[in-house]
């Protein structure tokens, strides 16, 4: 049960559940919370802090951004797979099974809830990236 660490993260971001294209305004307001959450830098203890934060949530983020990868390469995969094999041949059924299983997959509420969470990471780490780079540039 290794990718399930984000899953009791706030519920509230369930209603984003509409796959953005653009989404700008829904950054603004995340940018908003970024900023209540690490404002400017003001000590160098307070850098080592988010630089804390920053590398653990890359973490998470290339773990997620991997399964979600993982997913759509499958998927791609699978789509090739499709035009080589003869509509009524046990590979075509068998292709076809995995690819209708990897797109409801895709269309769940739990890869959504991934995605969206992936979304939010990235934000927030360059948001966080922005905050170091400031404070380093205001030292020297």
């Amino acid at each position: 049960a290794k990718g399930r660490a984000g899953r009791s993260k706030r519920t509230e971001q369930d209603h984003y559940e509409t796959d953005y294209t653009t989404g700008g305004e829904s950054c603004d307001e995340l940018e908003e919370d970024w900023i209540r959450e690490y404002p400017p830098i003001t000590s160098d203890q307070q850098r080592q802090l988010y630089k804390r934060n920053f590398d653990t949530g890359l973490q998470e983020y290339k773990s997620l951004q991997s399964v979600l990868d993982e997913i759509n390469k499958e998927l791609s995969r699978l789509d090739k797979e499709l035009d080589d094999y003869r509509e009524e041949s046990e590979e075509y059924m068998a292709a076809a099974d995995e690819y209708n299983r990897l797109k409801q997959v895709k269309g769940s509420a739990d890869y959504k809830s991934k995605k969206n969470h992936c979304k939010q990471l990235k934000s927030k780490l360059s948001h966080i990236k922005k905050m170091v780079g400031d404070y380093d540039r205001q030292k020297t």
